[in-house]
This record gives structure tokens, sequence and C-alpha cells, in this order.
């Protein structure tokens, strides 16, 4: 399993965008939840030596096969991703809503810009 290589020791948050629109994998330093980037994980696995050091020792390949074989629910991670795709669909529809809605001039969701035109004096609030 390649999975297996991945050397997370110093790892870094690669920030992939909305744009990308696509499934990323996320190497996060110290056990960091990517919740914490307002990512949306359908699995984690944290393969700190802490985390399997007990019953696999020096075994991480072990580990992970073992956690992806038999402690993944896979149903769960189904789940999450058709969740998140819901989700992104969702913004696609609001993004193109307001892309209409500039394209047309409807700012019906902002305030009314107040214009001041100087050297024009208006009387009738000074009475």
């Amino acid at each position: 399993m390649e999975a297996n290589r991945l050397d997370v020791g110093n790892a870094v948050n690669p920030c992939p965008s909305e744009e990308d629109k696509k499934l990323v994998i996320v190497k996060s330093p110290n056990a960091v939840n990517p919740l914490v980037w307002d990512y949306y994980p359908l699995l984690t696995i944290d393969v700190w030596e802490h985390a399997y050091y007990v019953d696999f020792q020096n075994r991480r390949p072990d580990y992970i096969s073992t956690f992806m074989e038999k402690l993944v629910s896979w149903d769960a991670v189904s789940a999450r991703l058709e969740v998140a795709m819901a989700r992104a669909a969702e913004r696609e529809i609001e993004e193109a809503r307001k892309r209409k809605e500039e394209e047309e001039g409807n700012f019906t969701d902002k305030e009314p810009a107040e214009i001041f035109i100087d050297g024009v004096a208006d009387d009738s609030e000074t009475d």
C-alpha cells in the first residue's frame, strides 16, 4: 500500500483551494486535525508512533494496513463523500447565482450607495 510510505514528520498544509474542486490528501504537522483548516475530511489516520507503537512496535506499514482493511467503516467514508459532493454542488449553484446577479446588475443583498456632491448646499436640512 503506497500510503504506508507517507512521511508526515515535517508535513505542512498544502492549502488546496476552492478552485481545486477535487479530493486531496493532506498531511498535517503534529497531529493537527483538518477540521481546524475548515476542510471536510472523509477519513483521517494518525501515523505518529503513539498511535500504533503498543500494538505494532515499529511496524507502521502493518498498522496502516490493519487500519485500512479492518477498522475503517467504508460506509461512513462513502456517506461523508456524498455529503461533501452535495455541499460542493450547492456552493457551485450559489456561486453561479451570485455571478448571474452581478452580471444583471441586481444587487438586492447590498445597501444602496450614498452619493454626496461637493459644493451643492441643501438648504432644506439647515432650516
